[in-house]
Parts: structure tokens; sequence; C-alpha cells
């Protein structure tokens, strides 16, 4: 059974690098032949694989959740051996530290606009401030 898992995994791959290798093709193309339709997608691109990025909570999640099925299938009574236990402890390790490497990244950022706002935040700010609210208005 774990053939034909590791079987199927092999040809998923193959199958997407050929799709990459296509789509990189593709956009070759439009690069030399269309650049500012190029330049568009691109962006369109990018911009729609920011809105689709997981937020840190529900990359916690699915780690949890990957953790509780591989637990849950498994013999609880049995032992866990060395090897099993070296590889789980090595994938939670990897995705925290990836989670944390974001998070912080997430923090420089947030730091580094707060020291440098954009330009045009403030004077869209000063063009046109709240109202002072109304004391005795019913």
């Amino acid at each position: 059974m774990g053939d034909a898992g590791s079987q199927q995994a092999a040809n998923e791959a193959r199958a997407a690098m050929v799709v990459r290798q296509h789509a990189q093709e593709i956009m070759k193309h439009l690069r030399d032949t269309h650049l500012p339709f190029f330049l568009e997608t691109e962006r369109f691109v990018v911009e729609i694989t920011r809105s689709f990025k997981p937020t840190h909570e529900q990359q916690l999640q699915h780690i949890i959740a990957t953790l509780v099925d591989s637990v849950s299938n498994r013999d609880l009574s049995a032992s866990v051996s060395a090897a099993d236990a070296e590889r789980i402890h090595s994938t939670l390790h990897d995705h925290f530290v990836t989670l944390e490497q974001q998070l912080e990244l997430e923090r420089t950022k947030a730091a580094q606009a707060a020291k440098d706002p954009p330009a045009a935040t403030p004077a869209a700010g000063a063009a046109s401030p709240a109202p002072p609210p109304a004391a005795g208005a019913a």
C-alpha cells in the first residue's frame, strides 16, 4: 500500500512539474510578445496569491489537525519507535519555525510601517478630518 501511495505522489509531482513548465512557457511568450499584458497578469497573480495566503491561525489549525489525524490513526497503547518520534518532532519543529519566521517578518513590517507611514496617508487624513461629536444633540 505504501508503494501505491508513493507512486501516486510521484505521478502528481511529475504532473505538477509539467504544468509549471507549461505555465512558464506561456508567461515567457507573453513577456516577449505582449509586455503590458504580461505585467498586468503578473500583478494580478501576485494579488491573488496574497489574498489566498492562509493566516497564522489557519496554518496552526492545519498543523494541529494533521497531528490529531496522525495520532488518531495509531494504536495509542503501542510504543512509538524512535524513528517515528524523531520524524514527528522534526515535522512539528519545521512547521513552528516557519510560523515563527512569518510572524517575526510581519512584526518587522508592522514596526517599519509605524516608523515610516506612507506619504499619502497623512495628507488624506488631514484633508478630511472627522467632525467633532455633538455634545447635546439628541
